[in-house]
């Protein structure tokens, strides 16, 4: 099965798991409260002066709704004795390394004095980018160039660097001849150009390497010239003189010889193309 390929403008995020605070003041002395995710409401949730079992009245109740579903909270205590203070609760599973709403008190049924309880959010959630993609996916900052491998869930994608961007970046709107060795190792972008842009390559020298990145909407060819060759993906010489070709936004190839009058390339990202 292929390795999926996304790409957006900036550098990925794991993402951040919401953290919520749940707060039992005053001095209760029994009763239930009831709480609310996202339309529905939990349960009637028994008050207890012993945390283990107040902590598992509550996940139960939260669990229960299909907004939250089972596994998808942990709760932990914060300041929490017998049955007055705080709670952690924070969302993993499913709902893990993602925005979510807050939790909402919906009723207080508690008896003792002035008994209370409050919910409010300590870490807000953040999406983790392309959250779906599957692990192994790929994912490439077509600003940098730098590509990330999810080493994480499709759930919740966890993006690692595996390459960083060349040192030189030469964006261009219009063809280009590589010039060598001055334009060694650099990387090349098309942006904002409105049409095709075209990267001559130099007279195939051993030792040179360039690295291409399709940053705009456009057609991006890499043109080995007169008698020299390039290979594609499968290490197989095309014709003489015959260029290659990406047009979508994040798809990059490297370029480089190995042998005198003929272009390698390796790394490729996206769906390139020979000239016909």
């Amino acid at each position: 099965m292929p390795i999926a390929t996304y790409s957006q403008s900036g550098a990925p995020t794991s993402g951040t798991s919401e953290v919520q605070l749940l707060t039992i003041g005053g001095t209760p002395t029994g009763g239930t409260f009831v709480l609310a995710y996202r339309g529905q409401t939990t349960t009637n949730i028994a008050w207890s002066a012993t945390n283990s079992t107040l902590l598992a009245n509550i996940t139960a109740a939260l669990e229960a709704l299909s907004t939250i579903g089972a596994g998808n909270v942990v709760l932990a205590v914060g300041t929490l004795t017998a049955g007055i203070g705080t709670i952690t609760i924070t969302f993993q599973g499913t709902l893990a390394r993602m925005s979510v709403l807050p939790i909402t008190v919906s009723v207080i049924a508690l008896t003792g004095t002035a008994p209370t309880v409050a919910i409010t959010v300590t870490t807000e959630g953040i999406d983790a980018s392309q959250s779906g993609a599957a692990k192994g996916s790929l994912l490439v900052d077509i600003v940098t160039a730098q590509i990330y491998r999810n080493a994480g869930t499709t759930a919740a994608p966890i993006w690692q660097l595996i390459t960083a961007s060349p040192q030189t970046v030469e964006v261009k709107t219009a063809d280009y001849t590589i010039v060598a060795p001055d334009d060694n190792e650099k990387l090349f972008t098309n942006e904002g150009a409105g049409g095709t842009v075209t990267f001559a390559l130099p007279a195939a020298t051993v030792g040179q390497r360039y690295h291409f990145v399709v940053k705009a909407a456009q057609e991006l060819r890499i043109d080995p010239n007169g008698s020299q060759t390039i290979a594609l993906d499968t290490g197989v010489q095309q014709a003489a003189g015959k260029y290659i070709t990406a047009n979508a936004i994040g798809e990059r190839i490297t370029v480089e010889c190995v042998k005198a009058g003929e272009w390698d390339t390796s790394n490729p990202v996206g769906t390139w193309g020979v000239e016909p």
